[in-house]
């Protein structure tokens, strides 16, 4: 496997991922995607770039209801805890050139779903 350019400037594990799939579409469009869990959706905004529909899929409400409120908002404000009881306000930003070229309302959803508990003993 070849990594290019595209990838090098990213830090972080899942948006490099998601640049090598766009990196690998280019400019074309492709028609859906699915990220099985999604977390709090970087991936699904990166894949929205190029795809047509996203689909991501998480086990943990919390997680999709954030996705849900970036998707419909593009920002969401959160407090992390510094040290004791100090926090520092954060805000999530969806890149504005997936804002700008999606509609993302209508290219991303967000579904939570239990996984099957299996109850056998072995």
């Amino acid at each position: 496997m070849t990594f290019t350019a595209v990838c090098v400037c990213e830090c972080v594990f899942v948006s490099a991922v998601a640049c090598c799939c766009v990196y690998t579409v280019q400019s074309e469009r492709l028609q859906r995607a699915l990220d099985v869990g999604c977390g709090v959706g970087r991936m699904t905004f990166e894949l929205a770039r190029v795809y047509d529909d996203v689909v991501g899929i998480d086990y943990s409400r919390s997680f999709v209801d954030t996705c849900c409120v970036l998707r419909d908002k593009g920002r969401l404000r959160y407090n992390v805890q510094r040290q004791g009881e100090i926090t520092s306000e954060l805000v999530a930003i969806v890149d504005s050139a997936i804002v700008n070229s999606t509609h993302l309302i209508s290219v991303v959803n967000f579904i939570q779903k239990n996984l099957p508990v299996d109850r056998t003993i072995r």
